[in-house]
C-alpha cells in the first residue's frame, strides 16, 4: 500500500511538470505586411543635329520610328555627318550599343560605303568608336553586327539622368577607279541604337 501510493505522487508529479511547461511555453509573436516590388523602366530619348550644326531636333522616343534620308545623290568622295544626343531618362544606367542589320539593296553600293561612330568628350573632342578615326568601317563589319555578343558595337555607358553625344559618319568611298557601274545604285539598312541594363 505505501508503495502504490508513493508511485502514484511521482505520477501526478509527472503530470504537473507536464502542465507546467505548457503553461510556460517560449514567447512568440508576428506580424504580416504586404509587399510590392516593381521593376524599373528603362527609357532613351534620341535628338538629332544634322551636320553636327545648328540647333538640337527633339527629342524622340526610340521607338517612335526615324527615317533620315538625307544622304541621296552622293558621288565617290562625299560624306555625310550627323550627331545624335542620346538621353537616359528612365530607372537605372545604361550601356549602350549601335547594330546594323536588314540590309537591301546593292551589295556592291555597300561594300563602297563606310561608317564610323564617334563619342564626344567632355572637352568637346570626339573618340573612335568600332573603327579608329583615320579608317571607316563596312556597313556589314563584324563590330557592327555580331560584335558583343550580337549587341553591336559599344559606344558607352550612360547613367540615370545622363546623357551621350555621338558623331556619326558615312563616306561613299572613292578608290580611284571606275566605278560608273554604281550609278543610280541604293543601298539600305537598319541602324539600331540599344541601351541595356547588363
Amino acid at each position: 500500500m505505501y508503495k502504490r501510493l508513493t508511485l502514484s505522487l511521482v505520477l501526478m508529479g509527472l503530470a504537473a511538470f507536464a502542465l507546467t511547461a505548457g503553461a510556460f511555453a517560449w514567447f512568440s509573436d508576428s506580424g504580416s505586411a504586404q509587399v510590392t516590388i516593381t521593376a524599373g523602366s528603362p527609357n532613351l530619348t534620341f535628338e538629332v543635329r544634322s551636320g553636327c550644326a545648328g540647333n538640337w531636333d527633339g527629342p524622340w522616343e526610340f521607338d517612335e520610328p526615324a527615317d533620315f534620308d538625307r544622304w541621296q545623290n552622293i558621288v565617290p568622295g562625299d560624306e555625310t555627318v550627323d550627331c545624335y544626343r542620346i538621353n537616359n531618362v528612365g530607372d537605372g544606367d545604361l550601356t549602350v550599343f549601335v547594330k546594323h542589320s536588314n540590309f537591301s539593296g546593292s551589295r556592291a553600293f555597300m561594300n563602297a560605303l563606310g561608317f564610323r561612330y564617334e563619342k564626344r568628350n567632355s572637352d568637346g573632342s570626339y573618340s573612335p568608336l568600332c573603327a579608329n578615326s583615320d579608317s571607316f568601317a563596312g556597313a556589314n563589319d563584324h563590330r557592327f553586327t555580331n560584335a558583343n555578343g550580337g549587341r553591336g558595337c559599344q559606344i558607352g555607358e550612360i547613367p540615370e539622368g545622363g546623357s551621350l553625344i555621338i558623331r556619326a559618319t558615312g563616306k561613299f568611298v572613292d578608290n580611284n577607279a571606275n566605278q560608273n557601274s554604281l550609278r543610280n545604285a541604293e543601298f539600305g539598312f537598319l541602324s539600331t541604337i540599344t541601351g541595356y541594363t547588363g
